[in-house]
């Protein structure tokens, strides 16, 4: 397991990290099948397979992330079996501005509940003397 940069314009390989494959759940034969940047993070999502390059041995999917400078493999979960392929969509835009909602904090709600508490008891007892 080792990470490469490629020259897009040469085809020139660079080796930038070494990639330890954390055991478990990777026993058997692991190597990435599927990567992709996330847009907007950089995060390099990856795709890896575990299991005997045979295709009639068992086999199990696994979607993990890569850190491009130390090689370090964070598993995320199993996937679908024989996933070849990472793609993330382009990031929706905002459909409109933002309109910012005033809420009321916690010393607001508790206020506002003891005042509603107060008139209830208020009307109660007016009830009552009637």
């Amino acid at each position: 397991g080792v990470l490469y940069t490629v020259n897009q314009l040469t085809g020139a390989a660079t080796q930038i990290a070494t990639i330890p494959f954390p055991n478990p759940p990777f026993d058997d034969c692991a190597r990435p099948n599927a990567m992709d940047f996330q847009p907007g993070t950089g995060v390099l999502f990856v795709s890896i397979v575990n299991g005997g390059p045979a295709f009639t041995q068992p086999r199990t999917n696994y979607i993990t992330t890569i850190n491009t400078t130390s090689g370090d493999v964070r598993v995320i979960g199993q996937t679908v079996e024989c996933i070849d392929a990472i793609a993330f969509g382009p990031t929706p835009e905002p459909t409109g501005p933002l309109v910012i909602i005033p809420t009321m904090g916690q010393w607001g709600i508790i206020i506002a509940t003891i005042l509603l508490g107060f008139f209830a008891v208020f009307a109660l007892r007016r009830r009552t003397e009637s």
